[in-house]
């Protein structure tokens, strides 16, 4: 789990999704609770984990892995998005 923040204040909440993350049921209830916040929420999850558990949740973006090579990458995608404003894909 990543929190982009803007000095003290968090902003942007970017959960790394896989079959840990999604059968820890602590994690989970955390993603509740950033909700709650009214954080912006986006999701990187690794394809082929059933992330059904938390899927209604109000992501503003779904990114899907396969290799976690590939995180890096979605991660500075949601920051141009964040400080620039708009979709970057």
């Amino acid at each position: 789990m990543t929190i982009l923040n803007d000095g003290m204040k968090a902003n942007v909440f970017i959960a790394i999704i896989n079959e840990k993350s999604i059968n820890n049921k602590y994690a989970c209830k955390q993603y509740e609770l950033i909700n709650a916040l009214d954080k912006t929420m986006y999701a990187i999850i690794k394809k082929g984990v059933d992330w059904s558990t938390v899927k209604h949740l109000p992501w503003k973006k779904v990114y899907l892995f396969e290799y976690d090579t590939e995180i890096p990458a979605f991660m500075q995608l949601i920051n141009l998005e964040v400080t620039r404003g708009g979709f970057y894909t």
